[in-house]
């Protein structure tokens, strides 16, 4: 199993998206991922969000190496057509390095910002499934038509396609029970991108791995990835400084809704040896896709020592076993 790493950074300013995936490329990591939100209801008022097709589009030049994707894809304020188009396009200028995370969404008060409906559960499952086939359908097939719930098209066209053969990697965000037991006939990867404890995590395992044995899928089939929030220093007094800085310095509503021992508890916080041992321990129960996101202040300033330090000291070693 060949296991990647992809960072994720902050999409607040666009200079230090651009500096901390070039210096990602520069290291071990191996893709670069935005998220979709048209504004984030969890920062602080004074942070505005890049958006993300245009923002890849202008990486997809800047970048020789890494794999670009969106991470995570909104489905209930995007439509299938429109991303086939997009993304067909974005894989072509990227030369063939596009991939694709799709999500149900979670935050209510972002929809009602904007007019969007939000659906109960089981409709947003039932509109992933008919997205999904939507977009893969029109990024392999000449022509497609279908009539479904959310979406009805006829003869319709996206061309050029992609480069990538059948279609760019496209995986789905679950973490509730529901969805990921309707992922095995999905024909997607699967990732889970909520801060959650491994014994958390591996319920939901154990939760795919029955659905696709009852479904006659494999469960080894289906590529698995997690998304990390942490902070790393070499040492534990280091360590200690730098998440009391995160708390204190953070864009981001959590650390005034939680006090500091919540707030340590709900990222991953170590030194790389740590660090190190929570991967592997993913990658025992199958993940072979990492989303990396820093939650220090000093990555927003430009300073990447963490991303050099994680590069060094936790991929490299990995990468070499």
């Amino acid at each position: 199993m060949t296991v990647t790493f992809g960072l994720k950074p902050d999409e607040f300013n666009l200079d230090n998206i651009r500096s901390s995936l070039l210096e990602a490329e520069r290291l071990s990591f191996d893709k670069g991922w935005l998220g979709d939100h048209i504004h984030e209801t969890i920062i602080t008022e004074e942070y505005s969000l890049a958006e993300v097709w245009t923002t890849l589009s202008y990486l997809s030049g800047q970048l020789d190496r890494l794999r670009l994707g969106i991470s995570i894809l909104n489905i209930n304020w995007r439509h299938p057509v429109l991303t086939a188009k997009a993304g067909a396009n974005l894989d072509i200028i990227s030369r063939g390095r596009f991939e694709l995370v799709l999500g149900l969404g979670l935050r209510e008060e972002e929809y009602i910002c904007y007019g969007f409906p939000f659906g109960k559960p089981s409709e947003r499952i039932e509109r992933c499934k008919e997205f999904l086939s939507v977009l893969k359908n029109l990024w392999t097939l000449d022509s497609f038509s279908f009539r479904g719930r959310f979406y009805n098209l006829r003869n319709a066209v996206v061309k050029p396609k992609p480069i990538q053969i059948p279609h760019p990697p496209i995986a789905v965000a679950a973490q509730g029970k529901n969805l990921i037991e309707a992922m095995p006939q999905m024909g997607a990867g699967w990732y889970v991108a909520a801060d959650m404890p491994i014994g958390e995590y591996k319920e939901r395992v154990r939760w795919m791995n029955n659905a696709c044995r009852r479904k006659g899928v494999d469960p080894q089939s289906i590529k698995r990835g997690v998304r990390l929030q942490l902070i790393i220093d070499e040492t534990d007094r280091e360590l200690e400084e730098k998440i009391l800085r995160s708390y204190e310095n953070s864009p981001f509503n959590a650390p005034k809704e939680m006090t500091l021992t919540k707030y340590r508890e709900k990222y991953l916080a170590g030194t790389p040896d740590m660090i190190r041992d929570v991967i592997k321990s993913y990658i025992d129960l199958g993940v072979s896709d990492f989303i990396i996101t820093f939650m220090e202040p000093d990555f927003r300033k430009n300073d990447f020592r963490s991303i050099e330090l994680f590069g060094k000291e936790v991929i490299n070693p990995i990468k070499s076993i």
